[in-house]
């Protein structure tokens, strides 16, 4: 374990490293006292917030029925023991028309990745849910401008 530890570390700073421990050490720590009304745990909001852009996601690509969107299924979760919903941090769009999915997207500046880089057909591409909340929001906006030529 030690080599692992030597070996990833090679080429970070220590600074980088120090800031990343405590960063681990805050998020451990808020969940020592894990029934604690607080303040919201990392994983909840983190998890909350990925929930609200998968809905606002979900509306913006059904408004412009140009695309579809995967419809994940619920999965169990190793860290809280219960079974949820999947909210991944990339979407896989189909583009409904003839056209290729990413060529598109592309026409209307919105960036993604072709179906083809990961072994599906051109007519999917995959967005990134992640990001800035302005990159985001304008993702959605474009989406749902979008309409059947």
């Amino acid at each position: 374990m030690a080599t692992f530890v030597q070996s990833s570390s090679m080429g970070v700073s220590k600074e980088s490293q120090t800031r990343a421990a405590k960063i681990i050490g805050v998020v451990c720590d808020g969940y020592q006292n894990f029934k604690s009304s607080e303040s919201e745990l990392f994983f909840e909001y983190s998890k909350r917030l990925v929930k609200e852009r998968w809905e606002k996601f979900r509306e913006a690509v059904e408004q412009s029925m140009v695309f579809t969107v995967t419809k994940y299924p619920k999965a169990y979760c190793n860290f809280t023991n219960e079974i949820s919903e999947t909210y991944p941090s990339f979407a896989w769009l189909k583009c409904e028309g003839n056209e290729d999915g990413h060529n598109y997207l592309r026409k209307l500046n919105i960036c993604s990745r072709e179906g083809e880089r990961f072994g599906a057909d051109s007519k999917f591409v995959r967005v990134s849910m992640l990001g800035m909340d302005d990159d985001f929001n304008e993702l959605v906006k474009r989406l749902s401008n979008v309409k059947i030529e």
